[in-house]
């Protein structure tokens, strides 16, 4: 499995790695060291924090650590993707202009309530990955990008939509929003892999 492809050639615990398989809240035990690594980049990159998480479950503390660490090394780009956008609220106000804030949303829950918290942040998106429903909510006013990706197997391999997954109607709504109301769109490779007939548009905000 994926956790076990990371975490055993770093040396986790099986602890850490369990938690890991069960996507429960866990702060790795080289988090500190590749954040540090930071201080040694002198391109500036696009960092993602959480693809295997969510940074809203961690102690407050260390959620502060990672918008100071931005707030240092501004010329980096930083994406925070979370299940739970309340918790990360009360650190709106450091209002760094190179952290982007997002939530998650598969289509099969209400995220009316949860999309309100965008108008706290500067910049926002929405990520619909994996995207299997069609029950969807987009805050027109305050999201500034929109990611959309399929469900995928154990492999990283799209599902067909006769198995459950993806399907092609859930996707065109979304992007048809985003179109309306001038919003970048991303569609991930694996969405593209299930669809070729989509266009490939893998658009950027900050282009």
């Amino acid at each position: 499995m994926r956790a076990e492809r990371i975490g055993k050639p770093r040396g986790y615990s099986p602890e850490v790695i369990e938690k890991m398989k069960r996507f429960e809240p866990v702060w790795l035990p080289d988090a500190y060291r590749i954040l540090g690594q930071i201080l040694k980049w002198t391109k500036s990159k696009t960092i993602f924090i959480g693809f295997m998480g969510d940074v809203a479950c961690q102690p407050k503390d260390k959620i502060k650590y990672i918008f100071k660490i931005a707030k240092i090394h501004d010329q980096h780009r930083f994406l925070i993707l979370t299940k739970n956008l309340s918790a990360l609220c009360p650190f709106s106000k450091y209002k760094n202009k190179n952290v982007w804030i997002g939530y998650s949303d598969d289509g099969v829950r209400d995220a009316f309530l949860l999309s309100l918290n965008l108008s706290k942040f500067k910049n926002t998106f929405v990520s619909y990955e994996p995207l299997i429903g069609p029950d969807i909510y987009i805050n027109r006013l305050h999201t500034r990008w929109i990611i959309i990706g399929a469900l995928t197997d154990r492999r990283g391999q799209p599902v067909p939509a006769e198995k459950g997954g993806t399907r092609l109607e859930w996707v065109m709504p979304i992007i048809e929003i985003a179109d309306k109301n001038d919003i970048p769109v991303f569609l991930k490779n694996n969405l593209l892999k299930l669809y070729p007939q989509l266009p490939k548009r893998q658009e950027f905000p900050w282009r």
